[in-house]
């Protein structure tokens, strides 16, 4: 089986494919998607400002406002002016308390986000121990290099290894975390952890510009 790269082609070329279990692909795209939003999603809620912070900040700037007003005056409005003082400091104290809830709250939320999602990594590897969701061909591979004639029993699996690691490259040599997900299902092959990860990563950077579009 071989997959071709469509109106990308030129990108690539196409992927000679021994296996693929698709219905654990998309389970474990799903499953790293959703993960992913519904985590991200009570971050960005926890991090976003309150009502009350909002009208908190816009009473801090009238305040302020109408202060400097009043500052210009002389001493003729110093009672005003000390009175206007207290209420800055006071509606800076409220902010304070707020935004130290807030970042606690977040803080806390990201700890617990991180313990599941290491038992999530945990058990997708152990339940997909040994076996891959992605094999490639060898023999195919050798064939898209013109060295079929050349090949022997112990080189197909050589073939697709160093097929994968270039597909990958960089992240074949020096992304720890794929060398670990490849454990149990051999140089050939993409285990489940991989394909969980790119639900998770494609999640993710589109959740990262819509908290930077609303924090």
């Amino acid at each position: 089986m071989t997959v071709a790269g469509g109106a990308f082609a030129f990108l690539h070329p196409p992927i000679p494919l021994l296996e693929i279990r698709i219905l654990d692909v998309w389970l474990l795209l799903g499953t790293g998607a959703l993960y992913e939003f519904v985590t991200c999603l009570m971050t960005l809620l926890l991090k976003k400002r309150s009502s009350k912070e909002i009208n908190l900040e816009a009473t801090l700037v009238q305040v302020k406002f109408e202060t400097a007003k009043k500052r210009k005056l002389g001493p003729s409005a110093f009672v005003e002016t000390s009175k206007l003082e207290r209420q800055i400091l006071s509606t800076e104290k409220q902010l304070e308390q707020l935004k130290a809830k807030r970042f606690a709250s977040a803080n806390q939320l990201t700890k617990i986000v991180s313990r599941l999602q290491l038992l999530l990594w945990l058990g997708t590897f152990i339940f997909y121990f040994s076996l891959p969701v992605l094999k490639i061909d060898g023999v195919q591979v050798a064939a898209m290099q013109d060295k079929l004639e050349e090949l022997s029993l112990d080189d197909p699996d050589q073939a697709a290894s160093g097929f994968l690691q270039g597909f990958f490259f960089p992240l074949s040599f020096i992304g720890i975390g794929f060398k670990v997900a490849k454990l149990g299902v051999g140089k050939a092959a993409i285990g489940a952890l991989v394909v969980l990860w790119s639900g998770q990563v494609f999640v993710k950077k589109i959740m990262d510009g819509v908290e930077a579009l609303l924090v």
